[in-house]
């Protein structure tokens, strides 16, 4: 917890780093490491931290983990799906942002947004996550360009433009 509430990033990871390091070249038993480690990338994912430095730390205490053999398989799984969660989510926040900064540029008209919205959604198409969260981003795409303040044959315009992104797209995963 202290570790975590440093100020900086340098000095938090230094932390993370130096509890990990600590736990693996204790006399504990293999065992009691790998639970150790699981409590560290425990405490770092429910921080207030910002999602990439989440993944930051995680993965850090991951690889050494890994490296130094003290996580089973099943923890490492545990790990890996927490940090995968925490790109998910990141990758979502990051979407959505570029998502509104379309909508709200008052230089674009329509077809242009229509254009790179449409172009953002075949990224999260082509990119490397499940068909279940790619259909999450979707539908988040989706809702945040009714929600906006557009004018609705705008919004109809934008929707069904990424409609036809999806429904033209062939699965290259």
């Amino acid at each position: 917890d202290v570790g975590l509430s440093l100020k900086d990033d340098a000095s938090r990871a230094a932390a993370v780093d130096g509890i990990t390091d600590a736990v693996i070249k204790s006399n504990l038993s293999t065992e009691d490491k790998g639970t150790m480690l699981i409590a560290v990338g425990d405490k770092v994912n429910v921080s207030e931290l910002s999602n990439a430095e989440k993944q930051k730390l995680l993965g850090s205490v991951l690889k050494k983990g890994v490296e130094a053999q003290v996580l089973s398989p099943a923890q490492q799984q545990l790990m890996q799906q927490n940090l995968d969660k925490i790109t998910v989510e990141q990758t979502k926040k990051d979407t959505i942002k570029k998502v509104n900064d379309i909508l709200f540029d008052p230089l674009s008209n329509t077809e242009l947004k229509t254009t790179n919205i449409q172009a953002i959604t075949s990224n999260v198409l082509d990119g490397p996550a499940t068909a279940e969260v790619k259909g999450e981003i979707i539908q988040e795409i989706t809702n945040t360009v009714a929600g906006s303040s557009l004018e609705a044959h705008d919004k109809a315009a934008i929707v069904k433009g990424v409609s036809e992104t999806i429904a033209t797209h062939s699965d290259t995963s």
